[in-house]
C-alpha cells in the first residue's frame, strides 16, 4: 500500500482521540446545570440534597479528568452511556433516530445531483450567453441563502398558501420533498459550478477536439467526452457533502420537526444532555473522518498513478 495512504490510515486514531477531548471539554464550558433541568422536568424543584443525589447517580461529581476517562472506557467498549433525559442507551436513541437522518440525507443528495447535472451541462454548452448568466446566477443564490430561509418559504408556498405538502415529520415521500430540496440547495449550486469547469475543461481537451473533427454524435460527444471526464471530480466532493448534509440536518430537521439525529441533537442542547451531544458529535466527527478515507482508497483504486510503486499520495 502507498506509504501516504498507510499514514492517512494511521492518523484517524490520534485524530479520533483529538475530537474526544475537544468534545468534552466544549461539552463542558456549555451553561447550564443537567441536574437542574432534569429535576424540573420531572416536576420537582431543585434542592441541595436532590441535586447531590443527581449529580452522583450521572457521575457529574467525579473530577474532570475521571468522567473522561469513564467516557473513553465506555466508548472502547461500544458504549455511548445514558441520556440524562431519557434514562435510556445513547445508542438506542441513535439507532432509532439515525435511519430518518440517512434517509434525508439520500434523498438530498440524490435532488442535488438532479439539480446540478443539468444546469452544469447546460451552463457550459451555452457558455457565455443568456442560460449561462442565468444558471450562474442561481448558484450563487443557492449558495448565498440560508436553510432556514428556504425551509420557511417552501412551507409558505406549499403548505399555506396552496397546501401542497405535508408541513411536518418523516410519513411519506411527500414529506421528503422539502427538507431535501433545503439541504440540496446550496451543495446544488457548488455541483454545477464543479460540472461547468469540468466541462469547459474537457471541451477545450485536444481529445474532445480530435474525436469532434472524427464526425461522432453530438449526444456520444457530450456523454463520453464532456461530460464523463468532468464527472470525475465529483469524487472528491463527496467527503464535503457528507459533512454539509449531516450539518445541514441539524437545521432542516428542526424546521421541518424531522425525527432525526440533527433534532435529537437539538434538544439535548437545550437539555444539557452531555452524553448525547458528546455521542453525536463523536459519531458526526468519525462519519466525516471515514467517508473521506473511503473517497481516498477508491481514487487509490482508481488512479494507477498512485497505485505505482515510488509514486507520491501526498501530491496527487
Amino acid at each position: 500500500m502507498n506509504k501516504g495512504l498507510l499514514k492517512r490510515l494511521i492518523w484517524t486514531i490520534p485524530t479520533l482521540l483529538g475530537v474526544t477531548v475537544v468534545t468534552f471539554t466544549l461539552v463542558q464550558l456549555m451553561p447550564g446545570n443537567p441536574t437542574d433541568i432534569w429535576l424540573r422536568s420531572k416536576g420537582i424543584i431543585p434542592d441541595a440534597v436532590s441535586v447531590a443525589e443527581i449529580r452522583r447517580q450521572m457521575g457529574l461529581d467525579q473530577p474532570l479528568i475521571a468522567q473522561y476517562g469513564a467516557w473513553l472506557n465506555e466508548i472502547f467498549h461500544l458504549r455511548l452511556g445514558l441520556s440524562f433525559q431519557s434514562g435510556l442507551p445513547v445508542t438506542k436513541e441513535l439507532a432509532a433516530r439515525l435511519p430518518a437522518t440517512l434517509r434525508l440525507m439520500g434523498a438530498s443528495f440524490a435532488v442535488a445531483y438532479i439539480l446540478a447535472v443539468p444546469a452544469g451541462i447546460v451552463s457550459a454548452w451555452y457558455k457565455q450567453q443568456h442560460l449561462d448568466h442565468a444558471v450562474r446566477f442561481l448558484s450563487i443564490l443557492g449558495a448565498s441563502l440560508p436553510h432556514f430561509w428556504i425551509g420557511a418559504m417552501l412551507i409558505y408556498l406549499f403548505c399555506i398558501r396552496t397546501n401542497l405538502l405535508p408541513m411536518m415529520g418523516d410519513g411519506g415521500i411527500m414529506n421528503y420533498i422539502m427538507p431535501s430540496i433545503t439541504m440540496a440547495a446550496g451543495m446544488a449550486a457548488v455541483y454545477a459550478r464543479m460540472l461547468r469547469a469540468g466541462m469547459l475543461e474537457a471541451i477545450a481537451d485536444p481529445h474532445y477536439k480530435a474525436a469532434r473533427a472524427r464526425g461522432i454524435k453530438q449526444s456520444r460527444l457530450i456523454v463520453q467526452h464532456a461530460i464523463r471526464p468532468a464527472l470525475l471530480p465529483f469524487i472528491t466532493v463527496i467527503g464535503n457533502s457528507f459533512g454539509y448534509f449531516w450539518g445541514s440536518s441539524i437545521i432542516v430537521e428542526a424546521i421541518f420537526s424531522w425525527p432525526g439525529v440533527g433534532r435529537l441533537m437539538i434538544d439535548a442542547i437545550f437539555n444539557r444532555d452531555y452524553p448525547v451531544i458528546q455521542a453525536i458529535t463523536l459519531l458526526t466527527a468519525a462519519c466525516v473522518i471515514v467517508v473521506n478515507l473511503a473517497v481516498d482508497l477508491i481514487y487509490y483504486w482508481l488512479d494507477p498513478r498512485i497505485r505505482a510503486e515510488g509514486g507520491r499520495y501526498e501530491e496527487l
